[in-house]
Parts: structure tokens; C-alpha cells; sequence
């Protein structure tokens, strides 16, 4: 089968080492490890270099200070429509020279322009859902939009017009169904996973020497951006109140929030007992994670599948993650030490993991065999191909 993997996103590039990038790529190469051909074509590209607030010029600094949030916000979804106008004609030259069987699509906002193209070839036309884009939207651009309902409508027409629906979590599945009127059995249940390389690079994780000194203790760790969304606060507080010397939280990651952390850090007086690593190069990853005992997943948003779970997992090593729709669609109460997201419950499973070390060892063998049997990048290609052969 000949598959075109199709991105209309104008910020989103191929070779990103965030998680959309390694989702971007794993469908890819499962396809292609499948036997299939596949051809790309991602309309956003590798920024030559990110500028600094400080950098930005200033005209468009004092333009954006007196203009208001709902303009600036509209005046952008324009962009993106006009985008969407560009990537809609590459996206004909491509299927012209191509001659796909299938499109798989990662949508974006605003952007529904291979609805028409793809009906007048007739080809089948996969649509992959990563958030409820309407809520996301709003809530990264801190304003609502005075053409909102123009996304709405494109939105909308993108899912009711394509052959399937591959949606990375069960509630994200429940809420556009009924929000859109369109009947489940469209959805593919696909969440994020891990590919053949990563198990490779987690097989053969080492420490890294700095951390030696944390041989002896009890390494408690996250790894991820330090975004409020995240949680690292409610890890570091909790943290705080188990009042024993011999623990270690390991953050790894970065973000604008570190020093607010470190503050609070200080204030609780474990500053001693606290580690940022700070940016960490993707492939390292691996040897920070090799560290530590327990891995830490405090929060997440209600229509995310976190990529952090899957790596997490692969290291055979007990998971404590907030009970949300995307954990829950993986894990268990039987391979996972969920929480329902309060300070004291987080501060009860870290006692339980320190008194309790042969229970937490068994959810790590567990949720290990649960990812590597069922969520590798494979298993999501093949959900999408035996959707249509049935």
C-alpha cells in the first residue's frame, strides 16, 4: 500500500525531538517496517533559529501591547487559514505524483483544506486527533477568537468527511463523538507509544557519573517541560513532608518555572535534597531515568496520552501517575500507583513505595509488559490497517 503521511501545521516539523515528533515518525517507520511505502509531506519546518523575548522587534512588541488578545488571536487564525490554502495545493502536487491508497492526516486548527481534494481522488483518508483543538487553542493563546466559529465549522467538517478517526484517548473519543455527532465506531483507539529504538536506548541506559552520590538513596523522579500543566510543584511539596535523609527528587527537564521551584525548594528546606538537571538532550534521557527509583507522572491534561508513560514503563520501574482518562487507558490500578491529584495522596504513595518496595517492584514488571505487547508504534499502524480490511 502506497501511504501519504500529511502534516498542515505550520509550526510543526518533522525532525522536532518533542513528543509530536516522535509521534510523527513513529507512525511513519511502523508503516514502513510493516512492508508499506510512505511518503511525507510536512508543511512546517525546523525554525533556523528561536529569538529570544528580548529580541523580538519592537515594533511588533509595542503592536502587540495595544492590541487586544481576541484581535491578535483572530488576526493569527487568519494566518493559519491562509497557510492551510498553501499546504492544500502541495498536498495535490503530492497526491498527483504520488498516487497514495491512503492519507493519513495529523490535523490542525483552522485547517480542513484536503477535505475536497482528497473526496475528488477518492482515497481513503485517515484523520489523527491529538486534543479538543477548540479548548487547546483558547487556552495556549489566552483569548478567544471572533472567527472561532469559522474553526469550529472546519473542524467539524474535517471529522465528519474523512474514512476513520485514529484519537489518542477514550474521553478525548466520548467528547467529539458527541460533540460532533459522529458515531464511535469511526474512532480508532490510537495513544501515543514507543518505538524499536527507544527500547534499544532503554535497554542500554547507564548512570550518568555526576549521580553516583544518589547510588544509596531512594531517587524520586520526573521527567518533562516544567509547565504548571505538569504538577512538579505538587511533587515538590509532597516531597517535602516525607522527612526522611535518605530520598532523593531528581527533575529533569526545563522551563521557565525552575526558579520558582528552587524558591519553594528553599523555603521547605530540601534544597540539599532536590535536584534540576535542566535541558537534557533527547537521547540522554535514558541514563537520567536509569537513576531513579520511582518515575513521577502528576498531572496531565484530560484528553492527553503521555509520552512520558511509555518511556517511563520501559524501564521496568514503578510508576506513580495521576488516575486520569489518558493513564487509565494503559495502565491499571494493578500495574500503576494512581492518585486521584491531591498533595496528601501523592505523600501516601511515596510513603507506600518506601515501605512497600516488592508491590512497587511488580508494577514495573507489569506496566513494562503492557507498553512493549501493546503500545509500540507498530501496534497503532496496524489498529488503522485492519480498521479498513474489516
Amino acid at each position: 500500500m502506497k501511504i501519504l503521511f500529511y502534516s498542515p501545521h505550520s509550526q510543526l516539523y518533522f525532525e522536532a525531538s518533542t513528543g509530536y515528533g516522535s509521534h510523527m515518525r513513529g507512525m511513519v517507520e511502523a508503516f514502513q517496517e510493516m512492508g508499506h511505502e510512505v511518503e511525507v509531506l510536512v508543511m512546517g519546518e525546523k525554525p533556523k533559529s528561536r529569538l529570544s523575548e528580548k529580541h523580538v522587534p519592537v515594533q511588533k512588541k509595542k503592536f502587540k501591547q495595544f492590541v487586544p488578545k481576541i484581535i491578535w488571536r483572530s488576526l493569527k487564525e487568519l494566518k493559519w487559514m491562509q497557510f492551510d490554502s498553501f499546504a492544500q495545493k502541495k498536498l495535490m502536487q503530492k497526491i498527483q505524483s504520488f498516487q497514495p491508497d491512503l492519507i493519513y492526516e495529523r490535523s490542525a486548527w483552522m485547517s480542513n483544506g484536503s477535505v475536497r481534494i482528497i473526496k475528488k481522488y477518492g482515497i481513503h483518508h485517515v484523520v489523527e486527533i491529538n486534543a479538543p483543538f477548540e479548548e487547546e487553542t483558547k487556552a495556549f493563546e489566552g483569548s478567544g477568537s471572533l472567527i472561532h466559529f469559522i474553526g469550529k465549522y472546519k473542524f467539524k467538517n474535517l471529522l465528519k468527511s474523512c474514512t476513520a478517526i485514529a484519537s489518542i484517548n477514550s474521553e478525548l473519543t466520548r467528547v467529539l463523538s458527541s460533540r460532533y455527532g459522529i458515531e464511535q465506531k469511526k474512532f480508532i483507539f490510537t495513544p501515543n507509544a514507543i518505538s524499536k529504538n527507544e527500547i534499544q536506548m532503554a535497554l542500554h541506559s547507564k548512570h550518568p557519573e555526576p549521580f553516583a552520590h544518589l547510588k544509596d538513596k531512594k531517587v524520586f523522579g520526573f521527567v518533562g517541560s516544567i509547565l504548571p500543566y505538569h504538577g512538579v510543584d505538587l511533587c515538590i511539596r509532597a516531597f517535602a513532608k516525607i522527612k526522611m535523609k535518605n530520598v532523593h527528587l531528581l527533575i529533569v527537564g526545563d522551563g521557565y518555572l525552575i526558579p520558582e521551584y528552587e524558591k519553594i525548594c528553599k523555603e521547605l528546606e530540601i534544597s540539599n535534597q532536590v535536584t534540576f538537571t535542566g535541558s537534557i538532550p533527547k537521547k540522554e534521557i535514558w541514563n537520567y531515568l536509569s537513576v531513579m527509583d520511582v518515575l513521577l507522572l502528576p498531572s496531565t491534561a484530560w484528553y492527553c496520552s503521555p509520552v512520558k508513560l511509555f518511556e517511563y514503563a520501559l524501564m521496568e520501574k514503578p510508576i506513580i501517575a495521576i488516575n486520569k482518562p489518558g493513564v487509565l487507558d494503559i495502565f491499571s490500578e494493578k500495574s500503576c500507583a494512581l492518585f486521584s491529584g491531591s498533595e496528601d495522596e501523592l505523600l501516601k504513595r511515596f510513603q507506600e513505595f518506601i515501605n512497600q518496595p516488592e508491590m512497587y517492584k511488580c508494577f514495573g514488571t507489569l506496566s513494562k509488559e503492557i507498553v512493549l505487547e501493546r503500545h509500540q508504534w507498530t501496534n497503532n499502524a496496524r489498529a488503522i490497517l485492519n480498521y479498513f480490511e474489516s
